[in-house]
């Protein structure tokens, strides 16, 4: 009787471990994926607060964009947006994208309380469909990915990042450049 004991808990434990493992060589493989997906900037269908539909081949590409995931209720979301703010003018001619799964009229009210609704280089979206969120993985908010202007992944923040990391990023693009 105790060696059938001995038995089935060393077969649970091994079912246990294998399982595991195979759990965790999936979500790495996963997240493989995704990095090797988002190296590129894609293409997305989003919609401005107004409901109006965009593309983001729109955008021009000869310049660095910022896509910023957020949530209007987020308070590490609006602290960074904030941040950005101050110190917008330092972004030069980074297009910012923020896009948000919220409601476009939502957005709309979380830009002018930031101030931002009008700014050139300032564009919110709603990612009506989960694209973007899908897309990037995005498991927590916010969630920054800042490509170059040549549409190459530079770096990607998860979580808050100081503005200063940013702008350090976006320089070394610049320079890269020259």
């Amino acid at each position: 009787m105790r060696k059938k004991l001995k038995f089935v808990v060393l077969f649970l434990v091994i079912a246990f471990l294998g399982i595991m493992g195979y759990l965790i060589m999936d979500r790495v493989m996963e997240k493989n994926s995704v990095a090797e997906r988002i190296s590129q900037f894609p293409e997305f269908t989003l919609y401005r607060p107004d409901g109006e539909k965009f593309t983001t081949d729109e955008l021009p590409y000869d310049r660095p964009v910022i896509l910023i995931y957020f949530n209007s209720t987020c308070h590490l979301c609006e602290k960074e947006i904030r941040a950005i703010r101050e110190r917008q003018e330092e972004f030069g001619d980074i297009q910012l994208l923020l896009v948000s799964s919220e409601e476009g009229n939502v957005i709309g009210d979380f830009a002018k309380r930031m101030e931002l609704e009008d700014c050139k280089n300032i564009h919110w979206f709603q990612d009506r469909d989960m694209e973007v969120a899908v897309y990037y993985d995005v498991g927590s908010v916010p969630e920054i990915f800042l490509y170059g202007s040549d549409g190459k992944l530079v770096k990607r923040f998860q979580g808050t990042v100081k503005v200063e990391r940013l702008l350090e990023a976006y320089v070394s693009i610049k320079k890269e450049k020259v």
